[in-house]
C-alpha cells in the first residue's frame, strides 16, 4: 500500500496561510485532495474561504490539532481519510501551532503506516517576524522544522527589510528552501519528498498563556470604525482580527487585520446568518482588556 503524502503549512496568524492554500487548490486541481483547516479560535473563518466542495474540506477550529484538547478528534479525521480513495492531504495548522509534534504523533498511533509526512511549508511575514521569534516560541520551531520556507509579502517591504527576514530565516534553518513572493505565489511541489522530517516538540497547552482570543458583535460599518479605535490601543499586542459584518445592499464585508494593515472586501462565501460577528485575537496579558471591549459591543 502506498502511504498518502501529507504536507503542513505553518505561519503565524495573518501571515499568508489560506492564500497559500487556496494556490495549491488551484494547482492540484486535477488531484483528489483532502484540506484540512486547523483554526486557534472558535469560529471557522479561513476555512469558508477556500472554494472547495464539502468532501475534500474538513475544519477543526478551537485551538491546536497539536494540543491534548483537540489531538483526538485530529487523530480521528486522519483515520476517516485514510478509509477514502485521495492523492494527498494538505494541513493547514493553526498559527499558534509547533509542527515537530506531527513526527511523533503519526509514530505514537501509527498513521505513520498510512500517511508520509512529505513537506512542512513555513510562511513568514517581514513585518512581525523579528519580533514573534523574540516572544513566542514556536515561531521558531515553525521555521527550524519547515522543508520549504516562504518570506511573503515582499512588495510592502523594502529590498533591505526582505534581505533581513531572510538571513533571520537562515539562522534558525540553514537546510530549507527559501522563496520570497507576493501573495504567496510560490510554485512549489508540496509533496515531493525532501528527506526525513524532523520530530520532537511538546504538545500545545489547552490554553496557551501566550494568546487570548474573543468574539465581538459587530453591527455596521460605524461599528467597526469604533471597534477598530479601541483595538489599535493595544499595539503591537493585537495580532488579528478576522469575520465579516453586514455592508450595504445586502452585501457581507469580510474584514481582515494581519497585525499591521486592515483590509475590507466583498465576501462571496460566507453566509448571511454568519455576519456581524469579528474574533479577535491578543497577546494573553491583554485579556481583561479584550474582554472589556467586547462587553462594551454586547
Amino acid at each position: 500500500m502506498t502511504a498518502i503524502p501529507v504536507c503542513f503549512v505553518t505561519g503565524f496568524l495573518g501571515s499568508g496561510k489560506t492564500t497559500f492554500i487556496q494556490r495549491l487548490v488551484e494547482k492540484y486541481s486535477a488531484k483528489k485532495l483532502v484540506y484540512l483547516v486547523n483554526e486557534f479560535s472558535p469560529k471557522d473563518v479561513d476555512g469558508g474561504r477556500l472554494s472547495l466542495p464539502e468532501d475534500e474540506l474538513v475544519k477543526i477550529p478551537g485551538g491546536s490539532i497539536f494540543c491534548k484538547c483537540l489531538t483526538g478528534q485530529f487523530i480521528k479525521v486522519l483515520r476517516q481519510i485514510s478509509e477514502m480513495a485521495v492523492d494527498g492531504v494538505v494541513i493547514e495548522a493553526s498559527g499558534i501551532a509547533n509542527p515537530r509534534v506531527a513526527g511523533d504523533m503519526f509514530k505514537e498511533t501509527k498513521l505513520d503506516e498510512v500517511f508520509a509526512i512529505r513537506s512542512i511549508v513555513a510562511i513568514v511575514d517581514p513585518r512581525s517576524f523579528q519580533k514573534l521569534c523574540r516572544t513566542l516560541p514556536n515561531i521558531k520551531e515553525q521555521i527550524s522544522a519547515a522543508t520549504q520556507i516562504i518570506v511573503n509579502k515582499t512588495d510592502k517591504f523594502s529590498p533591505e527589510k526582505v534581505a533581513e527576514t531572510v538571513e533571520s530565516v537562515r539562522k534558525f534553518n540553514s537546510a530549507a528552501t527559501i522563496v520570497e513572493t507576493e501573495f504567496c505565489a510560490a510554485d512549489i511541489d508540496v509533496f515531493r519528498e525532501l528527506g526525513a522530517i524532523g520530530s520532537g516538540g511538546e504538545y500545545a497547552k489547552c490554553k496557551d498563556p501566550n494568546f487570548c482570543q474573543v468574539t465581538i458583535n459587530v453591527a455596521d460599518m460605524m461599528a467597526l470604525k469604533e471597534l477598530k479605535r479601541k483595538l489599535e490601543l493595544l499595539g503591537d499586542d493585537l495580532y488579528r482580527v478576522k469575520g465579516c459584518i453586514p455592508g450595504v445592499e445586502n452585501n457581507l464585508i469580510a474584514i481582515d487585520y494581519d497585525g499591521g494593515d486592515w483590509s475590507q472586501r466583498i465576501d462571496k462565501v460566507s453566509r448571511v446568518e454568519e455576519a456581524g460577528s469579528l474574533v479577535v485575537i491578543a497577546s494573553g496579558y491583554r485579556e481583561s482588556t479584550l474582554q472589556g471591549i467586547r462587553e462594551r459591543f454586547g
